[in-house]
């Protein structure tokens, strides 16, 4: 008269989505670039470190925390005018750290943790480099040379440059920019020394000014992954 008997059990569910990431229905970028199809052969690895070269982090982001390791600034001080040394890229403040941050987030949020979004490499290691704070409106080219070495000598696998120089006048007329040597030597170093002898991967963001990038002799640098977006 029983034909079967279990006690009324909890499972642990997931959405439609690929992730439990609350906010990942609002990630546009997800399936465009067919995310989880890569999703299904890794989130990524602590090993695979990704550098963050921007404004910043806040490391005490909730869904990025667990990620974030030992980075740097070099950012100059506003009341020194020098660019202390500073072993860990974290304690800028959410204002000055915005940028890095939401750039930070794209890349390396912690997948899978039932909070915020997803990265695209949700367990990756990422390292925050500060290159510079929001009161500077010009700062040494050679200052990115420096980055650079930093970053590869403590093992970035991967720089991500979500920044560039301004490429038009003052009245909003796109100009040419010139090669610059630091850059094409910084690029180079991480040819030649990263991932012990492979390379590390250098992604470059263009085209927020509208300018046609063939225009800007750095991004003909065929050691770049040069990206640019045509929409959202």
């Amino acid at each position: 008269s029983v034909k079967w008997i279990q006690p009324d059990w909890k499972i642990r569910i997931r959405t439609f989505s690929f992730t439990n990431d609350p906010y990942i229905d609002l990630q546009w970028h997800i399936p465009i670039i067919n995310l989880p199809a890569g999703w299904k052969h890794t989130y990524g690895e602590p090993y695979s470190i990704v550098a963050v070269l921007d404004s910043g982090v806040s490391i005490d982001h909730p869904d990025l925390k667990e990620n974030i390791i030992k980075g740097q600034s070099f950012a100059k001080d506003r009341s020194t005018g020098v660019s202390p040394v500073k072993d860990v890229a974290g304690y800028y403040n959410n204002m000055v750290a915005a940028h890095g941050t939401a750039v930070t987030g794209v890349i390396g949020a912690v997948t899978d943790n039932w909070q915020g979004g997803a990265g695209i490499c949700g367990k990756c290691s990422v390292m925050p480099a500060k290159l510079f704070d929001y009161y500077e409106e010009y700062i040494e080219i050679s200052r990115v040379f420096n980055a650079f070495k930093w970053l590869v000598d403590n093992g970035a696998a991967v720089i991500n440059n979500s920044w560039g120089e301004v490429d038009v006048d003052s009245s909003g007329n796109c100009i040419p920019v010139k090669e610059d040597n630091y850059r094409r030597e910084a690029l180079l170093y991480a040819q030649k020394h990263g991932r012990k002898g492979l390379g590390t991967v250098i992604v470059w963001a263009a085209g927020n000014s509208s300018c046609d990038t063939d225009l800007n002799m750095n991004y003909q640098n065929p050691s770049i992954i040069l990206t640019g977006a045509v929409n959202r």
